[in-house]
């Protein structure tokens, strides 16, 4: 009897403990999604993050921020949980692409769950708003201020304040998303 019972509390300590300690606060903003297919019949992950989009009235949109509109970290709040919609070229604190709709922007206490909740692509493949006017494919992107929400793509030699990622395809309306990969 004492040796089931020193297997069942050793299972626990193995198993158990793991089970325990997997889903830390920490660990339950970031997702990596791993895909399939292409050439090597393996697609590289594409890491998201849980994000909330508060209320700053001067990068407010009404209505909310949609999928594929680039997103910055709000300094503003600086908890490195907010975000709000990228207005300034070269931005510094570029955070990512949003995958999700965010339907509402608040200034409520982070609940982790809501209207103003959703996930960004911060490494790997995203479909994000691109500026069709100045942007070309494999070329690397920026942020702007005169395409709020937008990427841009920078000419051979132009410095920027980050490498952020490559547009892999432009699109050809403004209502599309082009295709990019963010480092």
């Amino acid at each position: 009897m004492r040796k089931i019972l020193v297997v069942l509390l050793a299972s626990f300590f193995l198993f158990g403990g793991t089970v325990l300690f997997a889903r830390s606060p920490a660990a339950s903003n970031v997702n990596d999604i791993f895909g399939r297919g292409g050439p090597a019949g393996v697609t590289p992950p594409v890491t998201i993050i849980k994000v909330r989009y508060g209320y700053q009235p001067a990068n407010k949109v009404e209505g909310g921020l949609v999928s594929g509109t680039v997103v910055c970290w709000d300094t503003n709040s600086a908890d490195g949980y907010t975000v709000s919609a990228c207005t300034t070229t070269n931005a510094v604190n570029f955070a990512g692409v949003l995958v999700t709709d965010i339907s509402t922007a608040d200034s409520s206490l982070v609940s982790g769950s809501g209207n103003n909740v959703g996930w960004i692509a911060v490494k790997g493949f995203a479909l994000a708003q691109v500026s069709t006017g100045s942007a070309t494919a494999g070329k690397r992107l920026s942020t702007s201020a005169s395409a709020p929400g937008e990427f841009v793509t920078l000419a051979d030699g132009d410095v920027a304040s980050q490498d952020i990622g490559v547009l892999l395809s432009k699109p050809g309306s403004d209502s599309e998303k082009g295709a990019v990969w963010l480092y």
